[in-house]
């Protein structure tokens, strides 16, 4: 499994305008139905904005996907094993 690093501060455009957050929802959502990351809707040269917020929102999801597998994993079948 790949090590998915937080993709850092929350980008310009959401701290411009919090009503932009549907875009990063979109993102996360995404990622969620497995659209891949470089499936990305938004044109970067022409909603530079947009294409920063989405990528955001994908970002996030995936590492905090892979944070609660590792904690499941943790709960699941490290905890127990150490327990026997």
């Amino acid at each position: 499994m790949k090590s998915i690093q937080p993709c850092g501060d929350s980008p310009t455009a959401l701290a411009r305008d919090p009503g932009t957050a549907g875009i990063a929802i979109e993102g996360a959502t995404d990622y969620f139905f497995g659209r891949p990351l470089d499936e990305n809707p938004y044109i970067r040269p022409h909603a530079a904005d947009a294409w920063e917020l989405w990528r955001f929102g994908w970002l996030k999801a995936s590492f905090y996907e892979q944070m609660r597998g590792d904690e499941e994993r943790r709960r699941w079948l490290i905890e127990p094993a150490s327990a026997a």
